[in-house]
């Protein structure tokens, strides 16, 4: 992809992004619109924060996915929420920025629980 190509495709996600959320801060909407926007606006700013990432601008990437978490988590999308927390934990990985392993692989871990649940 070229690099005009590239730079149309940021500013062009930036303007949608700015339409949306110029919806949910100023205008008028039922709630099922107003999850729907959210949905809109989540979604573009985890297209917007892969966008950053793939270009090396991984500070952006993580402040575009918490835009898209937030949205996410007021359209109550629960999924949307999992997958951009998962997002946040590869570019901790991808950085180095991961929790260290909490036990060594020679330490064995506990058991599996055998105790059925109870029924409800």
């Amino acid at each position: 992809m070229a690099t005009t190509d590239r730079q149309h495709t940021a500013q062009l996600l930036d303007s949608y992004d700015d339409t949306v959320v110029g919806l949910l801060d100023g205008a008028a909407y039922t709630e099922q619109v107003g999850v729907r926007l959210q949905l809109l606006a989540s979604a573009l700013a985890q297209t917007t924060g892969w966008y950053q990432f793939d270009n090396q601008h991984h500070t952006a990437a993580a402040h575009y996915w918490n835009a898209a978490l937030h949205a996410a988590h007021h359209a109550g999308d629960t999924d949307r929420g999992a997958g951009i927390l998962s997002h946040l934990a590869y570019r901790s990985m991808w950085l180095g920025q991961g929790a260290p392993p909490s036990r060594s692989s020679t330490t064995p871990w506990p058991a599996p629980r055998t105790r059925r649940p109870a029924p409800c």
